[in-house]
């Protein structure tokens, strides 16, 4: 005869047996389901006939007392998220009971220690072990990779050397060369000696108006930073000798406005004493002694000495003439030994060139 105590009147144990054997019931129609679905093998499970209770309907009809310990559902071993029973391939599920309540486990589980999820101390031994192999090996992997990505960094920092120096080559290579700002040969433009008159407002200097507009800029430049001057050889006119106008003067390397301060001037790379070639000597005739102040009272026949360090050399006025501060052929090379002495004119106004023209006699 069926129990017809209402729930309020059952105890905690007989609503948690009531509600494991409803859950069982449910768990058997899902097998039934998945075997005539050809998923599952449904297994032998021995009936427990329920007592006869009038139940609620639902959960939530449980008194407020129960109803907390009457849903939770009963602990089931191997269920995993509804596919309980599920063993290895070939074994079939066995459903027991115990004080843990139903669960299903594997026939083919020969050790009871891995029935209640417990691994046999062999097995833990083989477990230890392969942890420590996957460990060494992952070591060991790391530092290989590890030379390998230093290795990769060397090998991409000389690339990236290679590449940024052929860069810059090419760089270089499309960069033109800078033209250094040229050097005028004032001897290629000008008569040497020219400066403004001593009278001036400004006083006797570099005379600029000689020089055409578009290298002005060039030529003070240069006066800024005078031009260095090859040391005198043994070849070289040291001193000259002008027995007409009383004139015994030091010759110094170079007919600059720095140079004629200190004597005669001698072009550089004109010709040498006693040699073929046309030998260039200038000097002031109002400023820094004066040293051709009567230059134009030479007449053809009148005697210049010159001296080297070792020699002694006598020219003979042939000719003279006043000529522009242009007139820049008179310094050109000779087939004969001579030598052409420069300087303003006239005094103290000085916008030409006096100039004397002289051969080698012994």
């Amino acid at each position: 005869m069926r129990d017809k105590r209402p729930v309020d009147e059952l105890s905690i144990e007989e609503l948690e047996r009531i509600l494991a054997i409803r859950k069982r019931e449910r768990r058997i129609q899902q097998l039934h389901r998945l075997s005539r679905e050809g998923r599952r093998t449904v297994p032998s499970i021995p009936q427990v006939e329920a007592p006869p209770v009038s139940l609620p309907e639902t959960p939530d009809d449980f008194p407020p007392e129960v109803a907390p310990a009457a849903r939770q559902p009963a602990p089931i071993a191997g269920d995993r998220g509804g596919d309980a029973g599920s063993g290895p391939a070939g074994a079939s599920p066995l459903f027991v009971e115990d004080n843990t309540g139903p669960r299903f486990v594997s026939e083919s589980t020969s050790d009871p220690g891995e029935r209640n999820g417990q691994r046999s101390p062999f097995m833990k031994r083989v477990w230890n072990r392969t942890l420590i192999l996957v460990e060494a090996l992952a070591f060991f992997g790391i530092i290989i990779i590890g030379v390998q990505m230093v290795q990769a960094l060397r090998t991409l920092q000389e690339e990236s050397a290679a590449v940024q120096a052929e860069a810059q080559a090419v760089a270089l290579s499309g960069i033109p060369t800078l033209t250094p700002t040229p050097e005028i040969s004032l001897n290629r433009i000008v008569l040497p000696s020219g400066h403004t008159s001593p009278t001036s407002s400004g006083g006797a200097q570099f005379n600029l108006n000689e020089i055409p507009a578009n290298l002005r800029p060039i030529v003070q430049q240069q006066l800024i930073a005078p031009i260095a001057m090859p040391t005198p050889g043994p070849e070289s006119p040291v001193r000259i000798e002008i027995p007409r106008l009383g004139v015994d003067a030091p010759v110094v390397s170079g007919t600059d406005w720095e140079a004629l301060k200190r004597g005669v001037g001698h072009q550089p790379n004109s010709g040498l004493p006693g040699v073929t070639g046309n030998m260039v000597l200038s000097a002031h005739n109002d400023i820094y002694g004066e040293l051709f102040r009567y230059l134009d009272r030479l007449q053809p026949g009148d005697e210049i000495i010159v001296h080297t360090l070792t020699q002694r050399y006598r020219y003979v006025v042939r000719d003279s003439q006043i000529v522009s501060p242009y007139a820049v052929q008179v310094m050109d090379p000779t087939t004969t030994p001579t030598t052409t002495l420069i300087s303003c004119y006239p005094y103290q106004v000085d916008n030409q060139r006096f100039v004397v023209f002289a051969d080698l006699q012994s």
